[in-house]
């Protein structure tokens, strides 16, 4: 009974969306279902659901695929990397996170550009960096929770995914395979850092971002 309910409503979904329309058509979807609806959990049909009829899903998907902390991650894993992120928006000038505050969430730039500094010996804001779309910061929040080394400002119209370090603790648990590729890629983004540092004095900038050459993004 269950299982014709959930084939019914899919169906339903799949043939009004252009996309998926001939799909429908052939009748492909309800036999795909029947075989493998025993073994893909409800989180995998709201994921192949968004899939097939949500053009913003689409967005989101090829635009993370792309970002270098996710590229190990499987296409059939992407839907629990999607549920943990959260997605905000901020406006030109917008503090979007403070120097000295307690970092809990990586910040994952997907359009605008964001500027970060840091006060100097007079108490005054110094741009150390501009981030462009595809970079990601804060993921040192993702491995402790210290104060934030840097004040992070929108510069114009800015749209960001946020990892929480609870949200990942939670994917850990939930897809281990998941959890493993994000922290792999960020501990070979730490150790060269620290390769970094060992090639040049304490004062000389090194990178903590995903791309630009900063003195420290926490």
């Amino acid at each position: 009974m269950l299982l014709a309910v959930y084939s019914t409503s899919i169906y339903t979904a799949c043939q009004a969306s252009g996309l998926a329309r001939s799909i429908c058509r052939a009748r492909i979807f309800p036999l795909f279902y029947i075989r493998f609806a025993p073994t893909l959990p409800v989180m995998g049909w709201q994921w192949l659901r968004d899939a097939l009829i949500d053009p913003e899903f689409n967005r989101k998907r090829r635009f993370l695929q792309r970002v270098p902390l996710f590229c190990d991650i499987p296409r059939r894993e992407f839907g629990t990397l999607f549920n943990a992120l959260v997605e905000r928006r901020y406006d030109p000038g917008e503090i979007m996170f403070q120097e000295g505050e307690i970092g809990r969430a990586l910040y994952i730039l997907e359009t605008g550009h964001v500027e970060i500094s840091r006060r100097n010996a007079q108490a005054q804001f110094t741009r150390v960096a501009v981030m462009n779309p595809g970079d990601y910061f804060g993921e040192m929040s993702l491995l402790d929770e210290l104060p934030r080394s840097a004040t992070a400002a929108a510069m114009q119209p800015v749209r960001a995914y946020l990892l929480y370090k609870t949200e990942l603790e939670k994917v850990v648990r939930i897809s281990p395979r998941v959890g493993a590729a994000i922290m792999t890629h960020l501990a070979g983004l730490l150790a060269a850092r620290v390769r970094a540092i060992n090639r040049t004095n304490a004062a000389a900038p090194y990178s903590l971002s995903s791309t630009a050459s900063i003195k420290d993004v926490a």
